[in-house]
């Protein structure tokens, strides 16, 4: 974008870069483990907005069934997903950021 906006007042360009969203402040962080060992399933990605008690997960099986299902805690942003399916009891699988 930086340089677009040269770009433009050199007149290179007739317009400068679409205004970019005013930044988030986040004010915590509140991160999701798993309470078993087994598949994640994430039911969100990553910048989508949460509500709290929404379902943003499941732990699977190897073969399937449903183990547990993962709720957020707080509403916020997540910022991150793990990114290996498998994981062990009390792995880290996402965080959410609260403004």
């Amino acid at each position: 974008a930086g340089v677009r906006r040269v770009m433009a007042h050199m007149g290179m360009l007739t317009s400068g870069p679409a205004p970019t969203a005013a930044p988030t402040l986040l004010s915590a962080f509140e991160w999701l483990y798993t309470p078993q060992a087994g598949v994640f399933y994430p039911h969100v990605a990553v910048a989508d907005e949460v509500q709290q008690g929404q379902v943003v997960g499941t732990i699977g099986s190897l073969f399937g069934e449903q183990l547990a299902e993962i709720a957020a805690p707080v509403a916020g942003r997540v910022l991150f997903l793990t990114t290996s399916p498998p994981v062990k009891a009390n792995g880290l699988l996402l965080g959410i950021g609260v403004a």
